[in-house]
């Protein structure tokens, strides 16, 4: 499988990020609700730097990502 370059922007910077052509859309929908999920935190806190904002930014997703497969989980059983 082949991977082509494909730039996403978060906060206004660009990355150059390589994936296959099939992953191309489900890494646009991610680089975008991380984009937005970084600028709900950059005006919601005083934290300005592009580093911490990412970090942060990653733990909410992360959480909210543990939380559905939990309630996942439960319904399983």
């Amino acid at each position: 499988m082949s991977t082509v370059p494909v730039t996403v922007r978060l906060l206004d910077r660009e990355f150059l990020v390589s994936c296959t052509e099939e992953e191309r859309t489900g890494l646009a929908a991610a680089a975008n609700l991380l984009d937005q999920k970084m600028r709900e935190l950059r005006g919601a806190t005083r934290t300005v730097g592009f580093d911490r904002i990412a970090v942060l930014a990653a733990l909410s997703l992360t959480h909210d990502l543990v939380q559905l497969r939990e309630r996942h989980a439960e319904r399983e059983r």
